[in-house]
């Protein structure tokens, strides 16, 4: 079964455009001018879409084959490049302004368990990946230099497995949500919890 993206109009809330999926959506992100989008489906592609006349005419510029079904994915500042994450433990950097789309896979990082949140800081220079599994209540994140590929740091986070994480604007902090219901607040440099919330709900 397929279940379509469905683009909808922000002023009417009608329906603008449908994107085929193959499969379910595992995730999606617009580029900052929104004339480009990146969507997961459930059978290991990275797709990107292209609104090339901005008159709401999508077209399917590429389909990308991943290691895994991809959980996450964020956009470089540059919006040049795209890190996904998937649920075999890879990361992989993908360069958009490849000459030959054979060629676009820039950098492939093994993280330890299901990747389920990717992050570039401000400048670009880093990149944050976060991961664990359902069944685990301490998950990971990682550091990673982007243009080595290298891994910097590795942090534990004792609340839970590591669902979601993004970076603060200035750079100097990063937020991770867990499975284990809460939020934790981390300074970039020392890699220290600098606050842990704890919060409500399923």
């Amino acid at each position: 079964r397929s279940w379509p993206v469905c683009l909808m109009s922000q002023e009417t809330m009608g329906l603008r455009a449908e994107l085929p999926m193959d499969g379910h959506v595992g995730c999606l992100r617009f580029s900052t001018d929104g004339h480009t989008l990146a969507t997961s489906d459930g059978n290991k592609y990275l797709t990107l879409w292209a609104d090339k006349d901005l008159a709401g005419a999508w077209t399917k510029l590429v389909e990308l084959e991943t290691t895994g079904k991809v959980g996450c994915l964020a956009y470089h500042p540059t919006e040049q490049r795209i890190a996904t994450g998937d649920n075999g433990g890879m990361v992989i950097m993908w360069d958009l302004a490849a000459q030959q789309w054979g060629h676009a896979k820039l950098g492939q990082m093994t993280a330890g368990d299901w990747v389920w949140g990717v992050s570039y800081s401000p400048d670009g220079h880093l990149l944050l990946t976060g991961e664990g599994n359902q069944f685990s209540h301490v998950g990971t994140i990682r550091l990673w230099d982007t243009s080595s590929g290298e891994q910097i740091r590795a942090l534990k986070v004792e609340t839970g497995s590591v669902r979601t994480l993004t970076y603060s604007l200035d750079g100097s902090f990063f937020v991770c949500g867990d499975n284990g219901k809460c939020i934790t607040l981390w300074g970039v440099t020392a890699g220290t919890v600098g606050l842990t919330m704890q919060m409500g709900g399923a």
